[in-house]
């Protein structure tokens, strides 16, 4: 990994399948509902207002690598968001899947909860969460309604899933 530009299609498109470890002392999944939409509605308003391969900069991430596995020390609350939307953008452009990597793209090193609700959410565990997320859980049904309220059709709801996906943008240090 180094400082070039990444986007979701990258990192699957990458030889080496690039996973992510969320470390024990990082805060958990904060990310609240204007959080969750301000991305989205961010999202939703560049690409409708830029040129069709105008990047949507996401920010740095920080990551300590360890082979093919990488700690994110810095950016996960924006992966972890990342990868409620593919859950639900999935449903719009399945190369979101290869991004979710049936679950192994995010873990979280210590919070096991967290990891089986994510396993669940993604559709690889099929026995019952004992404790869902709740704010994962609120996230996903936040990208949810927005896919089904800001877009008329289903057409205009995978152009965004597609934008999103070759679209947004981070670096990684």
């Amino acid at each position: 990994m180094n400082t070039h530009r990444y986007t979701p299609k990258l990192i699957v498109e990458d030889k080496d399948n690039p996973r992510f470890n969320i470390p024990l002392y990082q805060r958990l999944f904060a990310w609240g509902e204007e959080q969750v939409k301000g991305l989205l509605f961010d999202l939703k308003e560049h690409f409708a207002s830029t040129e069709d391969s105008a990047p949507y900069y996401l920010g740095m991430l920080s990551c300590i690598g360890k082979g093919k596995i990488y700690d994110l020390i810095d950016g996960q609350q924006r992966f972890t968001v990342m990868t409620l939307m593919a859950i639900v953008l999935r449903a719009y452009d399945s190369r979101w899947d290869d991004f979710l990597c049936r679950g192994r793209r995010l873990n979280f090193v210590a919070r096991h909860k967290d990891r089986e609700y994510l396993l669940a959410a993604i559709g690889c565990k099929t026995d019952l969460v004992a404790e869902p997320n709740e704010r994962m859980a609120s996230g996903i049904n936040i990208i949810k309604a927005f896919m089904r309220e800001e877009f008329d059709t289903d057409k205009e709801r995978c152009i965004f899933a597609s934008n999103t996906f070759e679209r947004l943008s981070f670096f990684f240090s």
